[in-house]
Parts: C-alpha cells; sequence; structure tokens
C-alpha cells in the first residue's frame, strides 16, 4: 500500500490528476489561440494577396508592344512618364469601324518628369495639334500617333520630341475620370479669373477658390471655349487640367495608407498602366512629403497655329521647346520666368493659393487680351454708316462667329451667324457682293481689326447674305 504522501496517493491523486487536466487543457487552450490567430492572419493575407491582384487586374496593361517601348531608368533616379488622357467613345468607334485604338482621341498628352530623390515633379502638356512627322511617313497632327501606333507609337513619338527615355505610362479614361475626384473627396482649385461657357461645357465659376465635385473637374477639364476671348483655348485647358492633377495628388499623398488604396481602388476602373499596385505606393511613399506649391512645375509646348490644305496646326518653336527641355531635364522649372507661361494670370496653377487679380485687375486684362485678339476699334465709325445690306458671320465652331453677330446686331445691324466645322479660313476677310455695300463693309473690317480686309466678290466666294464677315479660326 502506497504511502500517505506519495504523490498518487488516494488522498491527493484527485488533485493531482486535476492539475495535469487543467495544465492539458490551458497548452489546448493556447494553441488554439495562436492556431486561430494564424489562421486569421493567413486568410488576411490571402484576402490582401487577393485585393491587390484584382487592383492589379484592373490597372496592369499587357500590352508587349508598349511594355517593349519603355525604357526604366536607375532606381531612384529621375524618369519621365507618359501620361495619356483618353477619349474612348465606343459609339464612335462602332460607327467608324476598325479597332478601339484606330479611333482613339488622345485629347490629353502630358509628359510628366518625377524626380524620387529630389522630392520634385514636372507636368509639360503637349499640344494636341502639335503639327510631326508621323511614324508612318506622313505628317499630322501628334494626338493621331495613337491610331497609327498605339499607346506604343504614342511613346515613341513624344520620346522623339523630348529627346527624352521614357520609362512608365498612364492612360486615363476621361469617361470614368469623375470616380477619381470623388474618392478623393473633391479637388480644390483657384482660378484667377472668372470663366463661362454657357453652350458647350456649362461651366460658370467665378474668380476664386472652388471645391469642385465630380462633374465641375470633369467639365472644367474639357472647357477650352471658356477662354475664346484670351486666345487658344487648348493652352488654358492645359493648365487647368494639370492644377486638377495638382489637386489630386496633393489630397492623395496627404491621406492614410489606408484610405490611398481605397483612392487607386477607385481609380484602378479608369486607369491602365505599366506600373504595379506595389510600384504606385513605394513612389507615393517617397512623396510624403510632397509640396505641389514649391515642388511642383508646369508648363506646355511652345507653337504657333497655321493653316495647312484647310486644316489648322500647331507649330512647335523649336528653340523654346530644346530650351524648357534643358531646363525640365536639369530638374529646373520649364520657364525662368513666370511671365513666360501664356496661362499666367488667366487659368488655374499648381499651387494651391495662387494670386487671383482684383476685379479691376480682372476687367483690364480682359479688356486687354480682347482687344489682342480681335483688334477691335472704336465703334464710333459704325454709326452713321448706312445698315441696309444683311451681314452673314461665318466661321470654326468655336463661338466667335456668334458674339461678332450678336455684337454687331446691338448696333442696329440685321446678322446671322454660320459656325460650321468646314469654315477653316485663312484670313480675315468681309466679302461684299454689290459695289453698294462697299461703305458699309469697310467700315465692318475697320472695326473688326487691322487684320480684317475688305473685298469685293469676284465670284470666287459664295454669299449667303449681302455681306459675308469670314473669321479665320
Amino acid at each position: 500500500m502506497p504511502h500517505e504522501n506519495h504523490p498518487l496517493s488516494r488522498e491527493q491523486s484527485l488533485d493531482y490528476y486535476a492539475g495535469v487536466r487543467a495544465r492539458k487543457s490551458r497548452r489546448k487552450l493556447v494553441i488554439g489561440i495562436v492556431v486561430g490567430i494564424v489562421s486569421v492572419l493567413a486568410i488576411a493575407g490571402i484576402a490582401a494577396g487577393l485585393y491587390f491582384a484584382h487592383i492589379n487586374s484592373n490597372i496592369s496593361t499587357t500590352d508587349q508592344d508598349l511594355l517593349a517601348s519603355l525604357k526604366k531608368g536607375a532606381p531612384n533616379e529621375p524618369f519621365y512618364l507618359l501620361l495619356i488622357g483618353a477619349d474612348r467613345d465606343e459609339e464612335r468607334s462602332e460607327e467608324a469601324g476598325g479597332s478601339e485604338d484606330e479611333n482613339f482621341r488622345a485629347d490629353t498628352i502630358m509628359l510628366c518628369r518625377i524626380d524620387p530623390k529630389d522630392g520634385k515633379v514636372t507636368l509639360l502638356s503637349i499640344h494636341r495639334d502639335l503639327y510631326v512627322d508621323l511614324e508612318d511617313g506622313t505628317k499630322g497632327k501628334i494626338n493621331a500617333a495613337f491610331s497609327l501606333g498605339g499607346p506604343s507609337g504614342m511613346v515613341r513619338q513624344v520620346s522623339k520630341l523630348a529627346g527624352v527615355d521614357i520609362s512608365h505610362y498612364v492612360e486615363l479614361d476621361f469617361d470614368a475620370f469623375m470616380s477619381i475626384v470623388d474618392a478623393v473627396g473633391g479637388v480644390e482649385i483657384t482660378l484667377p479669373r472668372a470663366i463661362s461657357d454657357p453652350d458647350y461645357t456649362g461651366i460658370d465659376l467665378e474668380a476664386g477658390t472652388h471645391v469642385l465635385d465630380s462633374w465641375d473637374a470633369l467639365m472644367l477639364s474639357r472647357a477650352r471655349h471658356a477662354y475664346d476671348e484670351y486666345g487658344d483655348g487648348d493652352l488654358y485647358r492645359a493648365a487647368n487640367q494639370r492644377a486638377i492633377i495638382a489637386s489630386i495628388i496633393r489630397k492623395v499623398l496627404a491621406s492614410s495608407p489606408q484610405e490611398m488604396i481605397s483612392s487607386i481602388t477607385a481609380m484602378s476602373s479608369s486607369l491602365t498602366t505599366d506600373m504595379s499596385l506595389d510600384e504606385i505606393l513605394a513612389l507615393a511613399s517617397q512623396f510624403r512629403d510632397f509640396n505641389t506649391d514649391e515642388d511642383m512645375y508646369t508648363g506646355m509646348t511652345p507653337s504657333e497655329p497655321l493653316l495647312i490644305d484647310d486644316i489648322y496646326y500647331e507649330i512647335l518653336d523649336e528653340p523654346a521647346w530644346n530650351k524648357i527641355m534643358q531646363r525640365v531635364d536639369a530638374g529646373l522649372p520649364p520657364y525662368e520666368d513666370e511671365e513666360d507661361d501664356p496661362t499666367s494670370g488667366v487659368a488655374s496653377s499648381t499651387s494651391s493659393h495662387p494670386t487671383v487679380p482684383s476685379d479691376d485687375e480682372q476687367e483690364d486684362g480682359k479688356a486687354k487680351d480682347k482687344d489682342a485678339g480681335s483688334g477691335k476699334k472704336d465703334a464710333g465709325s459704325l454709326e452713321s454708316v448706312d445698315k441696309s445690306g444683311a451681314i452673314a458671320v461665318a466661321g470654326y465652331v468655336d463661338g466667335r462667329a456668334s458674339k461678332v453677330a450678336d455684337d454687331l446686331a446691338s448696333m442696329g445691324f440685321t446678322t446671322v451667324a454660320y459656325e460650321e466645322d468646314d469654315f477653316v479660313f485663312d484670313k480675315n476677310l468681309v466679302v461684299y457682293g454689290d459695289p453698294a455695300h462697299q461703305e458699309e463693309a469697310e467700315a465692318l473690317a475697320a472695326y473688326l481689326g487691322d487684320d480684317y480686309q475688305a473685298i469685293l466678290n469676284d465670284g470666287s466666294f459664295y454669299l449667303m447674305s449681302d455681306i459675308v464677315v469670314r473669321m479665320a479660326m
């Protein structure tokens, strides 16, 4: 019979086995908790992996020609990225026939220099109507490069134009653009001058700072006719696009990692790129302290319009462009002086707090720009002229012909405006068919500007009225 103090004595056996069972239960509990945690983490990891894979499948391109055209540089060194704003109209593609790329329009072409080491970004807008030598041996507008060679063709075309290698490509679908603005909670834009575009985009904004919702941001990015009185509307539209992009970057970089991933998720349905989500997040982390007011520079290809075979193109100012690219490649702002930027003080800038002119300055500036663009003289010369001749004002579909017709109608003339895509005139003319209307035509030409000439129709012109004002594009 065992000793009463033996561990397995009758008196102590119950306590002993109870302790053993308790220790085994605690070990099972700990093991169960550890297994549970590992399982949860594994499931979360799988879910995160699937989530990242889903985003990557949405944004990643499989275009091997494009990937082959991109030339990757050394890690952490400055590189160039090509941003294309797409207008993929399915209805237009079906009507025109052919592939999607053949009916694609690159409405926005932007070359971006990104310097992770110094924390600098430069956005250079390239005029979509720029006259270039295309890959098929013809000459035409640079935005046709996409229909000829797809994304890789556009990369090669811009690389040749700028004289730099392009490392990355991003294509943004404008139709899905609104989801990006919604994802970041709207964009803050400061307009130096009020703009109004009732006939096209419907945008109507006073000068000053606005937080734009998705629709207004989209319309502002498309509004070029709002700037007709200042000159080439594409210049100002491109400046506003750069400001919107800067505002989106500012909002995304200021967000938490979770918010950043949420924003990228929303963007994933509207962009295509060669970059993975990991690469995007890694690049974003290098720009966490990025200041768009001080560290982002912007500019645009310098060019002048020229009519060639009844089509208007933009002819590159090569010396000025070479100077801009030398500065950009060196990490400097594109312009030596802010005044060299043709959109300064008119369209929005990438700064979150640009200077807004006073009301008087805006009116003075608007009057100067309007006078510089039209060359209009004092209306006094039209007061005593005979107004018996009916006047047709003809021009391209950009709203200017209607404005001139309304202006003349307010002075007592009988007018009608004709705006057609085919009305691409190379000279400003006032053409009259009867010598009886010569005085009226000459007074109109004198009022409209020094670049207008009154001529008697020699049979070369079709006149839809007694007098036709032909407005050059």
